[in-house]
C-alpha cells in the first residue's frame, strides 16, 4: 500500500491513499507525478476519477529522501517528503494529501486521514510512500523507466528505441546493433509501439536513453479453432505436446468449466538465475497446481504467478492480525488468522477466502467463522462449486464444506488425531490424510474426504514411512512420502501399485549437505552446491534422477513450479527457468479417467502471419 506519515507535535500518524486514473495520463504528458504533495482539510471518499482534494488548502514540492530503481533491490519505491513550517496553516487541521505533478495540478493519488491532525506553531512532516510492482519484464541494474514511472524523471518519448535478440543476459541486450524507433499510444495505457524485424529472434527489448529496460516476447498467441481431447491418467495428468509454445484458454470436464494448469517435467534447468528480495521471516508458500506463490510476512500476503518461466505480481493481501495458515486449491486460497498468534490485537475473522486471478485478488466474503485456531489446513475441491477445508487444532482434524461462490463453512466431520501436525487431501484420491513425524501410529490417519467411507492405509505403511526418522513428509496423492535428510533416505508408498520402497539417496550423489522433498521431486545438493533434482516413479515408488546443475546459493528451501525452480536462501529467493520437451496439464478438479476438452491459444510467428508491429504494454493498476 501506498503510505503518508504525518510527524507533529511529537505524534505519529498513517494513513493510505488510492491511485486516480490520471496517473497515467500525466505520465504521458511528461510529468513527474510525485513531485508534489497537496494537502487540505476536506472529507469525504477518495475515487480513482476524482482529481482534486474536498477543500485544498496548499501544496509543495517534495525531496526525494529515498528511491529505489534496481528489481534485484526489491519493490519500486520512492519516499518523498515536505515541511509545514511553524507559522504555516496554524490552526487547520489537515484531513487528506496527495501526490500530484504540478503545484495546482491534478492528484495522482488521494488519501483522506482517519482523523485529521491539527496544524500547531510547530513543524509538520509530511512523508509520503509511492510504489509500484516488479513484473519479470523489467531489466535489472537501475531502471530509468522505473524512476519515470515513480514520478522522479519525465518521459521523453525521443529516448525509446528498441531491438531483438534472444535473451539470457543484460549483456544480450547491450549487444543489440540494430535498433528500432519506438512510439507510445493510448491514454490509458502506456503502450510502446515497436517495427518487427525478419529474424528468429524472440525476445524484444525496450532501451530508454540506450539502457535496456524492458524484456518481453515478441511472439503473440493465436487461439486454436480446434478443442482437443485429453485424459488424466493415474497420475492426475494429461501429457501436452510441444507445451512450451501454448498456454491454456479453456477446460470443461463434463460440459462444466475446470482450472488448470501446464506443467513442465524438469529436464533441465536454464543456468540464469534471477532473484528478488525477502523480508526477515518472510515464508514462501507455492500452491499444488504449482501455478501461485506467496510470500507470506506477518499479515502481508504478496501473490505472484508463474507465467512463461516469469514471476508476475498478482497483488498484495493486507490482513488486521498475522497470517497463520495459507492453502490454495482451484485458485482458490484460504487464509487463517489465528487469535492467539495476534494476542494483542482485538479478537477478529479468523478465516478469509479470496479468488486468484491474474489480473486481481477477490475477496470472497465468508459467513461464520472457524470456532478455534488452526495449526494446519488443507483445502480441497469437492465437485461441483463445492470445496472441503480441514484444520487442526489441538488434537483434533475437522473438516467444513461450503460453496466457493458465497463461502459459509458448515461442520461435516471429526477425528481425533493426537499430536498430529501433518495435513494432506486429494480429490482424485478422495482422500484426507494427518500425521506427525513420530515413530508411532497413534496420530496417523487416512480417510475418506466429506466422511462418506473409510479408506485406511495399514499401519505398516506408516511405519515405514516413518522408520526413517523423517524430517519431511508429502502426499501427492499419486506417492506419499517421507525424507530424512540426516539419513539421506526416502520412503515412498504408491497409491498407484499399492507398493512401499526405502531408498537411499546417497547412491545418487556422495557427500549431501542438503536435501528436500517437494511433491514427487527431490532436490539433493552437496556442500559445493552441485545439485541433482530425482523424480519419485509412481509405479515403483523408486526415485531415479531427471537433471543436475549447480546452485547459485546455499538452499534453504527449493520448490519446482509449473516451469521454474525456486531456492530460497535467508534474504533472496533465486528462480531460473525449467527446460523441458514435455509437459502436462494439471488440474485440482481433475478425476482419474476424466475426459478433458481443452482449448489452447498458440505462440505464433508475427511475420509469418502478416504482422508489421509488435507492442509492449504496461498497464499500471489503479489501487
Amino acid at each position: 500500500m501506498n503510505t503518508y506519515i504525518i510527524k507533529h507535535n511529537g505524534r505519529v500518524y498513517k494513513a493510505v491513499n488510492i491511485m486516480t486514473t490520471r496517473c497515467v495520463t500525466k505520465i504521458l504528458e511528461g510529468g513527474k507525478i510525485t513531485e508534489y504533495i497537496a494537502f487540505g482539510k476536506g472529507t469525504g471518499t477518495p475515487n480513482y476519477n476524482r482529481y482534486s482534494l474536498f477543500d485544498r488548502l496548499g501544496a509543495k514540492q517534495a525531496e526525494t529522501v529515498d528511491i529505489n530503481t534496481d528489481r534485484s533491490k526489491g519493490r519500486f519505491f520512492i519516499v518523498r517528503r515536505i515541511v509545514l513550517n511553524p507559522d504555516e496553516f496554524v490552526g487547520e487541521t489537515i484531513t487528506e494529501l496527495g501526490f500530484c505533478a504540478e503545484a495546482d495540478g491534478d492528484l495522482i493519488t488521494h488519501c483522506v486521514l482517519p482523523e485529521g491532525v491539527l496544524k500547531t506553531a510547530a513543524p509538520m512532516e509530511i512523508t509520503a510512500v509511492f510504489r509500484i510492482p516488479i513484473t519479470d519484464g523489467f531489466i535489472e541494474g537501475d531502471n530509468p523507466l522505473a524512476k519515470i514511472l515513480l514520478g522522479a524523471q519525465e518521459l521523453s518519448v525521443s529516448k525509446l528505441s528498441c531491438g531483438y535478440c534472444e535473451y539470457r543476459s543484460i549483456q544480450d541486450a547491450l549487444e543489440i546493433k540494430e535498433r528500432y524507433p519506438c512510439s507510445i499510444v493510448m491514454p490509458s495505457l502506456i503502450r510502446i509501439d515497436c517495427p518487427l524485424e525478419q529474424s528468429d529472434k524472440p525476445d524484444l527489448i525496450i532501451f530508454y536513453d540506450d539502457i535496456p529496460v524492458l524484456r518481453g516476447d515478441s511472439r503473440y498467441y493465436k487461439l486454436r479453432t480446434q478443442q482437443e481431447t485429453f485424459t488424466v491418467n493415474p497420475n492426475g495428468v494429461a501429457e501436452i505436446p510441444d507445451w512450451q509454445k501454448l498456454k491454456i484458454s479453456t477446460i470443461a470436464v463434463n460440459s462444466a468449466s475446470v482450472l488448470g494448469a501446464i506443467q513442465a517435467k524438469p529436464d533441465n534447468i536454464s543456468w540464469n538465475f534471477l532473484s528478488m528480495p525477502l523480508k526477515p521471516d518472510q515464508r514462501i508458500f507455492v500452491s499444488k497446481d504449482r501455478s501461485f506463490l506467496l510470500l507470506i510476512c506477518e499479515n502481508q500476503i504478496l501473490v505472484y504467478q508463474d507465467v512463461l518461466g516469469n514471476l508476475v505480481y498478482a497483488g498484495e493481501l493486507i490482513f488486521e492480525s498475522k497470517v497463520s495458515c495459507v492453502d490454495v486449491c482451484a485458485t482458490r486460497l484460504a487464509v487463517v488468522c489465528n487469535q492467539q498468534d495476534t494476542p494483542l490485537s482485538a479478537p477478529g475473522r479468523r478465516l478469509h477466502f479470496y479468488q486468484l486471478t491474474s489480473s486481481r485478488l477477490l475477496k470472497r466474503e465468508v459467513t461464520g467463522d472457524l470456532p478455534t485456531d488452526a495449526q494446519a489446513i488443507s483445502l480441497e475441491y469437492a465437485g461441483g462449486t463445492n470445496m472441503v477445508l480441514y484444520y487442526l487444532y489441538n488434537g483434533v482434524l475437522t473438516g467444513v464444506t461450503f460453496s466457493f461462490n458465497a463461502p459459509a463453512p458448515v461442520y461435516n466431520c471429526s477425528y481425533n488425531v493426537n499430536r498430529a501436525t501433518f495435513i494432506k487431501t486429494s480429490y482424485r484420491r478422495n482422500i484426507v490424510t494427518a500425521t506427525d513425524l513420530g515413530p508411532g501410529l497413534e496420530s496417523c490417519l487416512h480417510m475418506a474426504l466429506l466422511n462418506r467411507e473409510s479408506y485406511p492405509l495399514s499401519g505398516a505403511v506408516f511405519l515405514a514411512l516413518k522408520s526413517i526418522e523423517p524430517d519431511q513428509i508429502n502426499n501427492t496423492g499419486e506417492v506419499y512420502a517421507s525424507l530424512s535428510v540426516k539419513n539421506k533416505s526416502i520412503a515412498v508408498y504408491s497409491y498407484v501399485s499399492n507398493t512401499t520402497r526405502i531408498s537411499q539417496l546417497g547412491g545418487f550423489m556422495e557427500d549431501i549437505q542438503y536435501a528436500f522433498l517437494d511433491g514427487q521431486y527431490i532436490i539433493i545438493a552437496d556442500q559445493n552446491r552441485n545439485y541433482k533434482i530425482l523424480e519419485i516413479d509412481t509405479q515403483t515408488s523408486k526415485p531415479f534422477e531427471i537433471t543436475s546443475g549447480i546452485l547459485p546459493c546455499d538452499p534453504e528451501e527449493v520448490h519446482i513450479m509449473c516451469d521454474l525452480m525456486l531456492i530460497k536462501s535467508q534474504d533472496k529467493l533465486y528462480y531460473a527457468r525449467i527446460q523441458s520437451d514435455k509437459g502436462w496439464l494439471f488440474s485440482d478438479q481433475f478425476a482419474y479417467g476424466d475426459q478433458a476438452l481443452v482449448r489452447f491459444n498458440e505462440r505464433a510467428d508475427p511475420i509469418q502471419n502478416n504482422q508489421s508491429a509488435c507492442a509492449m504494454v504496461l498497464n499500471v493498476l489503479i489501487a
